[in-house]
């Protein structure tokens, strides 16, 4: 796989992540059960420490690996 479409392939699941938080928080505000929003609310938080590694990584990749690599 070439740097592009490593790259591309890294902001894809950056989008990705991103839509989860925005689908667990959304889930979170309509949860009637306390329970229920605590969960949703940890899921939350738990893409959103998956979006934060990945633009982590995403960031060193471009850094690191030369262009046309």
């Amino acid at each position: 796989m070439d740097r592009q479409s490593l790259l591309a392939a890294f902001r894809i699941a950056i989008d990705k992540e991103e839509e989860a938080i925005r689908f667990y928080r959304d889930l979170a505000e309509k949860a009637d059960d306390p329970e229920m929003k605590k969960l949703f609310q940890r899921l939350s938080l738990e893409e959103t420490s998956h979006r934060e590694s990945l633009k982590d990584l995403y960031r060193a990749l471009r850094e690191t690996v030369p262009p046309g690599e």
